[in-house]
């Protein structure tokens, strides 16, 4: 029963990647502004592969694998905080503030949200869920397992994002977005290491989207000014040290832990 479950979900994931690749190719026309017709493809679009993503997700129990234990609720919250400041720092404050930067279409903010939020959900849950468990299943035993584990996830999410040079980004600004995507995708795996509950790096992803997003989505200028780029810059490495401080002492711990087991055998 569970082998037959099994197969019915692997096949709507490819009907859902088929129905998303005819969707790109046929691009349906929703709406003749242009804002708004982009917005709803994207979101159209990531919500096909996301019910696909959760068809997996709770069929195979990888739920029942990161529960939120609320006693510790508190705590992990607080270890957010250094990580909360990387993703902030992609929001356009400075440039929305000085006007080289402005928000033309604040009416279709809800909308917006719902497409940011999507990514977050659809790409936490496939790479900081299905791939980074199914890299733990080899490598979590072995030495520095969970740092290669970090390392080898966080690749595969960069280097997914060189799919932007066949929707017509251009090859500096996609080579840039994979070089970020690894950090913060070696960021979401740490974080869900760390706290153990999907949460927490689907939040931070969405709130880096989010401020990403906003202005070439919903507005016209420049936002990656002087100020950004210094507060991205501080704010990224207060960030890379907390997360990577985090990894060594996890890494540690599965190390003595596996080990252990080893001598009691």
């Amino acid at each position: 029963m569970r082998k037959k479950t099994d197969i019915i979900c692997f096949v709507y994931l490819a009907l859902a990647i088929i129905a998303a690749a005819v969707l790109t190719i046929w691009a349906p026309v929703y709406s003749q502004d242009p804002s708004l017709q982009k917005l709803i493809s994207e979101t159209v679009l990531r919500a096909i592969l996301l019910s696909a993503i959760l068809a997996i997700f709770f069929t195979f129990g990888y739920q029942k694998r990161y529960p939120l234990n609320k006693k510790e609720a508190w705590s992990k919250s607080l270890w957010l905080l250094p990580c909360l400041l990387g993703v902030l720092a992609n929001f356009p404050f400075s440039s929305l503030i000085q006007g080289t930067s402005t928000i033309e279409r604040p009416d279709y903010l809800w909308l917006f949200s719902v497409f940011t939020l999507l990514i977050g959900v659809l790409e936490e849950l496939l790479f900081r869920v299905i791939f980074l468990d199914f890299l733990l299943g080899y490598l979590e035993k072995k030495k520095h397992g969970l740092f290669f584990a970090v390392f080898f996830d966080s690749a595969i999410f960069g280097l997914y994002h060189l799919f932007n040079l066949f929707s017509g980004g251009g090859f500096g600004p996609t080579m840039l977005q994979v070089g970020y995507s690894f950090l913060m995708g070696g960021m979401f795996a740490i974080c869900l290491l760390r706290t153990k509950n999907i949460l927490y790096p689907i939040l931070l992803h969405f709130i880096f989207d989010f401020g990403g997003f906003l202005v070439p989505m919903l507005g016209h200028g420049g936002f990656q000014d002087t100020i950004f780029w210094i507060l991205t810059g501080v704010f990224a490495a207060i960030s890379l040290g907390h997360c990577l401080v985090t990894l060594y002492h996890l890494d540690k711990e599965n190390d003595a832990k596996y080990e252990a087991q080893k001598e009691e055998a």
